[in-house]
């Protein structure tokens, strides 16, 4: 495999979770995660309650939001999380869990790389070499996965298929090198980002030494050329919804139109009520389906 032929599509962090203890940062953490889940909501998504590990909150989209007695918690994951990371770090530093991630495209397809790392694997001879659980997964549909590190532990790698995973076009003979981080490893990470004044460079770098000490080669140096792709949102709650109406309630509908009943269904899916719920929201200014 000529493995130094790409391009570095995505490098960013891709999970962010943050917590702070009461007093004036949780006040500030608290703000900006009410200005996020706002903006979640602008962009399509439902507000809804959330609570875990006695957090109690509220999540829409990409975020999460919650406080308990001791502390008040702010998850941001998905492009999001690149989008919001200096804002965050700039109300709090104790960050529990930091995911980076760097897509790489190939030149041209290759289906095998997490098995060929695999075969290539390091079995640990001395304290001189890093050790690492290595597991391979493939599936049905042709995917390929490697995780390296076990998944108690506060450090994992996942490398994987991402053309393969996301059945997508924008993602051709791309493969993503994941890293998984917890605890201290997470709040080292997110300290060197920080004053590395965080761009793209600084997160493949960081993913390219994860792996290498582990024995895992990475198909980019620090000069292979970035040719960042901002990734498009996923779907939001609306979009999700009028998908499930159009496979669902449309086919429905149509038929019902077909044979003659069609206002005993508008009466029933209550279209007349819905237009003046439309109408009085927009008179409002209320946009976000709340």
């Amino acid at each position: 495999m000529a493995y130094h032929t790409g391009t570095i599509a995505e490098s960013q962090v891709d999970w962010l979770t943050i917590t702070t203890r009461p007093g004036p940062e949780s006040e500030s953490l608290q703000m900006l995660g009410d200005q996020m889940l706002l903006t979640q909501a602008d962009l399509g998504n439902e507000r809804i309650p959330w609570s875990w590990r006695g957090y109690c909150g509220e999540r829409a989209g990409a975020v999460l939001l919650g406080t308990r007695d001791d502390s008040s918690l702010l998850t941001v994951s998905g492009h999001h999380a690149a989008s919001y990371i200096q804002r965050v770090w700039k109300v709090g530093h104790h960050v529990t869990r930091l995911d980076l991630q760097v897509t790489y495209r190939f030149h041209e397809h290759h289906a095998n790389v997490a098995a060929g790392l695999y075969a290539e694997r390091v079995v640990p001879i001395d304290d001189t070499t890093f050790a690492s659980s290595y597991t391979l997964l493939t599936n049905s549909k042709g995917g390929q996965t490697l995780y390296v590190g076990a998944p108690s532990s506060d450090q994992r790698g996942r490398v994987y298929d991402k053309a393969a995973e996301s059945q997508s076009d924008s993602y051709r003979n791309c493969w993503r090198y994941e890293v998984q981080l917890r605890g201290d490893p997470a709040r080292f990470a997110a300290e060197a980002l920080a004053d590395a004044q965080w761009n793209a460079r600084t997160c493949s770098d960081l993913v390219w030494s994860w792996y290498t000490r582990r024995h895992v080669r990475v198909p980019w140096t620090s000069d292979t050329p970035l040719n960042i792709t901002i990734p498009a949102p996923g779907q939001t709650d609306a979009d999700k919804k009028i998908a499930w109406l159009a496979l669902q309630v449309g086919p429905a509908v149509a038929w019902l139109a077909r044979h003659g009943d069609l206002e005993r269904a508008i009466s029933v899916l209550g279209i007349d009520r819905l237009r003046e719920i439309a109408l009085e929201h927009s008179s409002r200014g209320d946009v976000t389906g709340n």
